[in-house]
């Protein structure tokens, strides 16, 4: 076990960093209501990354810089113009918002189908993008992924006040068309999503970066902590303490996949979390 420890001590860094990053990332995009556009987007962002490397395989490109920012490149063409559809899309149409973007997100599943299908030697990648394996990430993506990951907390952290300001307006009064004084820009938010987006679909997978986006702040909401700094707060821990342990226990039981023993233990804490906080409430109610 140690060995392993030895082996996979950047990779383990990195999910542990990048799990905090997301589930920062996903208070926000919740707050916004933009979890089931944030889905629609991440799934074409995937099929980007299927595209650029099915053209990479097509074409016989094997330099490592091209593999690694030619699936980047086209994750963040695909995800920019699923985001501008989907806004075009929803613009007006309050009522029906998740219908439109389910639609969407099936039309892009297919097409990732039929992208792995077209492509040889393709369908390995699709399963690795789609369901993701932390634990092949080399040392330098996962000294890449660590960094970034500290990056992003750093700008959610030091523009607290203003992104804040911004989800609550988002969700108050709607889309945020321009910017004030108060919020400062919501293009430079979004800019910041997408690209996260990009980089965690194609080097952890959809269902890890989906997973620590939305269930912890998700599943928070059921607590009776309603202090928003908490929430961001649990929201990181949690998810980032549920990478670190999950990675630990697939470490430890090989025939368990990685990122699906991951979402499993985060569930596992968080309802925990949920039944503790519930059992202490009539506790504070009655001092």
């Amino acid at each position: 076990m140690l060995a392993l420890l030895e082996i996979y001590r950047w990779t383990i860094l990195a999910g542990t960093l990048a799990a905090g990053a997301l589930a920062l990332l996903g208070c926000h995009l919740a707050a916004r209501d933009k979890a089931m556009q944030t889905l629609c987007v991440g799934q074409g962002a995937t099929l980007g990354v299927l595209m650029g490397i099915g053209l990479l395989q097509t074409f016989a490109m094997h330099p490592e810089g091209v593999w690694a920012l030619g699936p980047f490149g086209s994750a963040a063409l695909f995800s920019l113009a699923t985001f501008q559809i989907s806004e075009i899309m929803v613009r007006h149409k309050d009522a029906s918002k998740s219908t439109l973007f389910l639609s969407l997100f099936a039309v892009l599943l297919a097409l990732g189908y039929l992208t792995s299908a077209l492509f040889p030697a393709l369908e390995n990648h699709m399963t690795q993008i789609f369901f993701g394996d932390v634990a092949t990430m080399s040392n330098f993506d996962s000294i890449l992924t660590s960094c970034l990951s500290l990056i992003i907390v750093g700008i959610l952290t030091i523009r607290w006040k203003a992104v804040s300001n911004e989800s609550f307006e988002t969700a108050t009064f709607g889309n945020l068309r321009s910017p004030n004084a108060t919020t400062g820009h919501p293009m430079v938010f979004h800019m910041l999503a997408l690209v996260t987006l990009c980089y965690a679909v194609q080097f952890l997978g959809f269902l890890f970066t989906i997973s620590c986006l939305f269930i912890p702040t998700g599943l928070l909401r059921f607590t009776q902590e309603r202090r928003l700094r908490r929430h961001f707060v649990f929201a990181v821990l949690t998810a980032s303490s549920s990478s670190f342990i999950g990675f630990l226990i697939s470490l430890s039981q090989s025939r368990l996949p990685t990122v699906p023993t991951i979402v499993a233990f985060l569930l596992l804490e968080l309802l925990c979390l949920i039944v503790w906080d519930k059992l202490r409430a009539p506790r504070i109610l009655e001092n």
